[in-house]
């Protein structure tokens, strides 16, 4: 669930333009699986094991 996390930090910083992210455990690829394209976060984030 860490991810989980991390991802919707990530998600809710780029919408108040915070784009640099230091110390980021995520990258770009894993956040976009659970991102559509609008940058939401899908519910299917919340299945993470």
């Amino acid at each position: 669930m860490q991810t989980a996390i991390v991802v919707i930090i990530k998600n809710i910083l780029n919408k108040l333009g915070i784009k640099e992210i230091v110390e980021i455990d995520i990258t770009d690829r894993e956040y976009d699986k659970f991102t559509d394209s609008c940058g939401v976060i899908r519910e299917d984030i919340y299945k993470l094991k």
